[in-house]
């Protein structure tokens, strides 16, 4: 299949009219770049009659079957151009036998929920249609926007890169698929020398009955894609948060602070986390967003006294904020009432409109400042709210979805500008766990937080929810998405490895569920994600199916073609009635044999046998225990 075809992959309604009907009379430039990893077009169509100019910018990916573009509408009239909506930056159809068997795979978003980021596989069945949205505005809240359609013996992907509001439609007709994607409300005009964009699009084109070589594409394209520094990959980290102290105690301290690092630096952290306890007045963390400077009841001396040890010490120092959210009766509220907007829903959080770019400039000074004056080294930034209500009621007429593209704009801006201003900086997206995951969010950041669902409340609820929860989330995540992290509270090897990211936050709470050998059981765990660490950039396969069922196993494989070695990790849930599963591992060399490590605990890896390629390929894996787990590291030998 071959996707594009200038315009006839995208589409828009123009005062009315199908672009397909007029565009192709439109002048046309072409301009063309060809680069080691991949070739760079731009295409330029100009409706001289009008003045609308649209940048088709098209990459070309050697390196992986891969393409991806974005377009760009300009208003070059002195004059407001005529209604634009309907704006589907893809709108493809191909052919399709009526016997073929039609598979679309895609996951849930995150939602605070057991089945965050749970695998969902729908057949589409001929003269039938599926729509998906994420709800409020933000671009994972419910549904991932990823995709990969299955045809038959061969396969799409699709990825969409907008952090607000989009919409993807698969309809099935008779011998034809259409797909089509977008924002979900564009109506609108451009005033003179206004720009706009639209979402981003990737597509990947794969052959076979299996699903996994497409979402593995869409993996190796993302850490093609994905923050550096110095050119080289920084992993998640592993970080020591106070903030679930903050939560218990109402209290920080430098004293506090400084303790905690000491106490990470032994048991093998790498960054140092403060999370919603260092800014504003005395309020609650959500009371205070909008007043962005260090509180003085809790740091007199500001966070510069613990960076300055949490560099001496090796260490990143990570600081949180809320930028996009402004409380009534913060500093922001009360000096810049001109960048907010209101909803009629919500009288006390207003929008740091983003569309505004005197707004945009205002925060973007405010936030560096105190990334320089503090020595930041991650940003973290959060958003606790639905932004599309707030686009919604401030829009003028014949302008919808004008103010979610420019706030979108504005933060690529914001990021983009930081990056640009920091060169080492990196930014970890939050979104209240894991909401604005897309494919704009992963070039320019990773989400450390993925879901709520793992928050230190979740130790007051039944344990076998969050052990669950936990294996979705890494399971269902790493389908699609090769870096994130998450929060680990409990370090029995079971509890551990249910939610084994590739990278974690942790506190140092006493709890009734930590161990007599709390510290032991902590800085065993961290030795086993950095012995794990490299094989997250291999490709990820589901050796069982993903449930949230107490009685079922989780089992998933991450294998280095390039080491010729990785892992599988198999986990017997707690009402599990089979101590056995049989599986097959993906990419073994039946010829040849094999170094296998059968880790049953946290730190044990002395248990290493040869054996033959044949029997790891089909191998019995049995846990007596329940639950219980079991750590496979193999290398070709």
């Amino acid at each position: 299949m071959k996707f594009w075809e200038d315009f006839l992959t995208f589409s828009f309604l123009y005062d009315g009219r199908n672009s397909r009907e007029i565009i192709e009379k439109w002048e046309r430039d072409e301009k063309k770049e060809e680069f080691k990893d991949l070739i760079l077009k731009k295409v330029l169509l100009f409706d001289k009659e009008n003045g609308l100019k649209i940048e088709i910018e098209v990459k070309e990916y050697k390196i992986f079957n891969c393409i991806e573009w974005v377009l760009k509408f300009k208003n070059h009239a002195k004059k407001n151009s005529p209604l634009i909506s309907e704006v589907m930056p893809l709108d493809i159809e191909f052919n399709s036998s009526n016997k073929d068997k039609v598979i679309l795979n895609y996951s849930k978003g995150s939602q605070c929920r057991i089945d965050d980021f749970l695998l969902l596989r729908e057949e589409i069945g001929i003269n039938s249609e599926k729509n998906l949205k994420p709800y409020g505005g933000r671009s994972s809240n419910g549904i991932l926007p990823f995709f990969n359609l299955q045809i038959d013996d061969e396969g799409i992907v699709i990825g969409i890169g907008w952090t607000g509001q989009w919409k993807i439609i698969f309809l099935r007709e008779e011998k034809k698929i259409k797909i089509k994607c977008g924002m979900e409300r564009t109506n609108f005009f451009l005033y003179p020398d206004e720009e706009v964009r639209t979402p981003s699009i990737v597509i990947i084109n794969y052959k076979g009955n299996d699903f996994h070589p497409g979402n593995n594409i869409l993996r190796r394209f993302l850490i093609y894609n994905s923050q550096k520094i110095d050119g080289n990959i920084f992993f998640p980290p592993v970080s020591i948060c106070s903030q679930a102290t903050y939560y218990k105690t109402g209290k920080n301290s430098e004293k506090f602070e400084l303790e905690l690092l000491k106490k990470g630096k032994k048991l093998g952290t790498e960054v140092h986390w403060i999370d919603a306890c260092w800014y504003g007045n005395r309020g609650e963390w959500w009371q205070e967003v909008g007043n962005w400077y260090v509180r003085n009841d809790f740091f007199p001396n500001g966070l510069k006294p613990i960076s300055d040890k949490v560099h001496e010490e090796g260490l990143k120092f990570l600081l949180w904020f809320e930028p996009e959210r402004v409380r009534r009766g913060t500093e922001i509220f009360n000096k810049y009432p001109q960048f907010l907007l209101n909803n009629k829903y919500d009288k006390d959080n207003f929008l740091l409109n983003l569309s505004l770019k005197e707004a945009r400039e205002f925060i973007l000074e405010k936030i560096s400042g105190i990334i320089e004056r503090e020595g930041v080294d991650i940003y973290r930034q959060d958003c606790n709210f639905e932004l599309l209500p707030y686009w919604e009621e401030n829009e003028e007429k014949d302008r919808k979805g004008i103010i979610e593209i420019k706030h979108i704009e504005g933060l690529y801006f914001l990021w983009d500008s930081l990056k640009n201003k920091f060169k080492n900086l990196l930014i970890d997206n939050c979104a209240s766990g894991g909401r604005r995951i897309d494919i704009e969010t992963l070039k320019r950041s990773f989400p450390l937080w993925r879901s709520d669902f793992s928050d230190f409340p979740s130790l007051t609820r039944e344990k076998w929810l969050t052990e669950i929860g936990n294996q979705v989330q890494t399971s269902g995540l790493s389908l699609w998405v090769p870096f994130h992290g998450g929060g680990i509270w409990v370090f029995k090897s079971y509890e551990f490895r249910s939610g084994l990211p590739t990278g974690f936050t942790f506190s140092i709470e006493k709890r009734e569920d930590y161990p007599p050998d709390k510290d032991g059981e902590i800085k065993k765990a961290i030795e086993e994600i950095k012995i794990l660490r490299n094989y997250f950039l291999g490709d990820f396969y589901l050796l069982s199916p993903l449930t949230v069922e107490k009685h079922d196993w989780c089992a998933y494989q991450f294998h280095r073609e390039d080491l010729n070695s990785g892992f599988a990790l198999f986990l017997r849930r707690h009402q599990s009635h089979f101590p056995v599963i049989e599986v097959q591992l993906y990419n073994i060399d039946t010829n040849k044999k094999y170094e296998v490590i059968f880790s049953k605990k946290v730190g044990n890896y002395r248990n290493k046998k040869i054996i033959s390629g044949e029997k790891l390929k089909n191998i019995k894996i049995s846990i007596k225990e329940k639950p219980g787990s079991l750590l496979l590291i193999y290398k070709k030998i």
